[in-house]
């Protein structure tokens, strides 16, 4: 885990971002496909993304409050990789059930999600990640699919696209989906 800082008045809120940094994922025991393997060493984009915004907002001197949270790793098959089935103890102390080997980064990102709220009291977030292969294969290299609960920085995003070069598009994100998370053996 990396932090960094940006802030500007420590009595006004502090927003977080998380920045998904798997340096190499194989898929881990589920391992991917060779023609799907060469290209894993870019799943650090979101990492890099968020770095590099942080440093923009250093070189502009923006006043807002923000800290981010670099959450890195490898996914690779080892003697002490995780299996289809194990149960692992996150950040919050809530457990995960492991059904796909190759869903780290969501864990690593739920794991820094969980560090800055703790630890600075956040008042919002958001993840920075390549995180699903599906998303890509459904809108390609078109659209950008987002997620997100705050109304209106999405519609402000949304909008954005319109008029930027980075085209985004909204993903379902409600309860049946939530739904489809929970597990009869974790949290």
């Amino acid at each position: 885990v990396v932090i960094l800082e940006h802030i500007k008045n420590k009595k006004n809120p502090i927003h977080g971002i998380v920045g998904k940094g798997v340096t190499f994922d194989t898929g881990g025991n589920q391992i991917k496909p060779g023609d799907f393997m060469y290209d894993m060493k870019w799943d650090m984009w979101g990492a890099a993304v968020t770095y590099a915004l942080m440093k923009e907002l250093d070189r502009h001197n923006i006043d807002k409050n923000i800290v981010a949270c670099l959450v890195l790793a490898e996914n690779v098959v080892s003697s002490n990789a995780y299996k289809p089935s194990d149960i692992i103890r996150g950040y919050t102390g809530k457990t995960v059930e492991i059904i796909h080997t190759d869903a780290e980064g969501r864990l690593v990102l739920a794991d820094g999600m969980s560090y800055l709220g703790k630890n600075y009291k956040t008042t919002s977030m958001m993840t920075i990640a390549t995180l699903t292969g599906a998303c890509m294969v459904a809108l390609w290299y078109r659209y950008a699919g987002i997620m997100w609960t705050n109304e209106e920085f999405i519609w402000n995003l949304l909008d954005q696209s319109k008029v930027h070069t980075e085209k985004y598009i909204r993903l379902p994100f409600d309860d049946h989906f939530i739904e489809k998370t929970k597990s009869e053996i974790a949290d």
